[in-house]
């Protein structure tokens, strides 16, 4: 997308909707905002004040066909982040994740194609890559839909890992558990998950505006941890006592950005991977959070200091 053109973002609001927001905004694009919550809306406006003559909030939710027609209205791009996310929530309210993550993400496309928007760029996760759960499987969904053809708007999904230091993260949940009782959960230590910062989360979803594929699913080649190790590396910095409590519904040992399934339909990148659901490519090899390269402990306290600075 040029830089001087109009944005629209649904979710945000949001931990991570915020942050694109203000990239966004640096670099001179007129954005919009589908907000649910007047609140949202306020805590955005004060995040961005020195750049909020650029920002429009339109208010509603992914339901709301009226207002997302009128929020798409003239824009270029459309980012789409908003999304029922927490793995517990999606496992307790299942008919919430499909209203939300499927049918809610169905709307935003369906809207930004009928407004002549170029470019759809939707937030995917891992969990997408051979889901068991309600999040994985939603969200696998609303790749599908994305990639179909049809309409003037190519279609993007980005597969991102788990971003350590964002609001509901791991951290932020052993740092509330360590103020009040001094120890902290782990499910089970041999779990691997990729990792990944805000700001490497925000230039990917840049990044796939840019790019000239035609409705695809990116999936960039990121680094993994064990939980055994950010557990170890959290607890030695915070003294904390750590907890093994089992997994939870919804959970899985490894994660995965490419499936031995969608590896025929997958080629490599420099930085990662571009996967085009029923069209055959080059190939790639699947790529799994317990082969990916792996951080260690030291590595791992560096951004568990760097999260409790923030």
């Amino acid at each position: 997308m040029t830089d001087r053109g109009t944005a629209l973002v649904t979710g945000g609001t949001g931990w991570l909707g915020t942050r694109l927001v203000r990239r966004l905004l640096e670099r001179g694009t007129q954005v919009r905002v589908l907000a649910r919550s007047a609140e949202g809306a306020a805590r955005l406006r004060g995040a961005v004040a020195d750049r909020a003559a650029a920002l429009a909030i339109v208010h509603g939710d992914l339901t709301d066909r009226q207002a997302l027609a009128a929020a798409a209205g003239g824009a270029e791009v459309v980012f789409h982040l908003a999304a029922e996310k927490a793995v517990e929530r999606c496992e307790r309210d299942p008919a919430g994740a499909v209203r939300t993550n499927v049918l809610g993400s169905l709307f935003v496309f369906e809207a930004a194609r009928a407004a002549g928007a170029r470019r759809v760029v939707a937030a995917s996760t891992d969990k997408a890559c051979e889901p068991v759960g309600t999040l994985g499987v939603t969200k696998l969904l609303m790749e599908r839909v994305l990639c179909e053809d049809g309409g003037s708007a190519s279609g993007i999904a980005v597969r991102l890992g788990g971003i350590i230091e964002s609001a509901d993260s791991v951290l932020e949940r052993w740092h509330a558990a360590a103020r009040t009782s001094g120890t902290i959960e782990v499910t089970d230590p041999e779990m691997t998950r990729f990792l990944m910062s805000a700001d490497e989360a925000v230039a990917a979803l840049l990044d796939a505006a840019a790019r000239d594929d035609e409705n695809a699913i990116v999936a960039p080649s990121l680094p993994a941890y064990r939980l055994g190790d950010l557990a170890d590396a959290f607890a030695s910095a915070h003294e904390a006592r750590v907890v093994t409590v089992g997994p939870r519904p919804g959970e899985r040992t490894h994660e995965s950005l490419v499936s031995a399934e969608e590896a025929r339909f997958a080629r490599r990148e420099a930085d990662g991977f571009v996967i085009t659901p029923g069209r055959p490519q080059a190939g790639a090899g699947p790529y799994r959070s317990c082969d990916a390269p792996r951080l260690g402990v030291a590595e791992l306290t560096r951004y568990v200091l760097a999260d409790a600075r923030v």
